[in-house]
């Protein structure tokens, strides 16, 4: 039997953003891709500690988000891609992540995709795009959503 995939647009202004699930039935696992093109400040040899701190920031805000959020699990994958070795000052280069957290079912009155993508979105996403911005950021990087200027 094939799943049926479902997959959300998240409208933002710095970040594109989707909220998705491969099973729209039985969504047991939520993901959230977030993605947007960022550039070095400064013009440095290696940028992959500075990209190692944006990873790290961003690990360590998710577990806060999750932590005594009584709507998801307490497990959860975070993924990263940011082409560090590429990187130069004035050089958009796209930094994508993703989050899979599984929703807790029981108690809910819906288990219908919309219901939890709209949960995923008021108390997961919403922070994460104030988390990586100011990750992005703090790490001497700015942030556009296209590649063009």
């Amino acid at each position: 039997m094939k799943k049926i995939k479902s997959e959300v647009s998240v409208s933002n202004q710095m970040f594109k953003a989707k909220i998705g699930t491969v099973d729209k039935k039985n969504p047991e696992t939520v993901y959230i891709e977030i993605g947007a093109y960022i550039s070095p400040l400064e013009e440095k040899k290696s940028y992959k500690d500075d990209v190692n701190k944006i990873e790290s920031h961003i690990r360590r805000n998710i577990d806060k988000i999750l932590d005594g959020n009584d709507s998801f699990y307490g497990n959860h994958i975070f993924v990263s891609d940011v082409p560090f070795d590429r990187m130069s000052k004035g050089k958009k280069s796209y930094f994508e992540m993703q989050l899979f957290v599984r929703p807790v079912l029981k108690g809910m009155k819906s288990h219908s995709f919309s219901n939890i993508q709209e949960i995923v979105d008021k108390k997961i996403v919403c922070n994460l795009f104030d988390v990586l911005k100011e990750s992005i950021q703090l790490c001497g990087f700015d942030i556009s959503k296209s590649k063009k200027c």
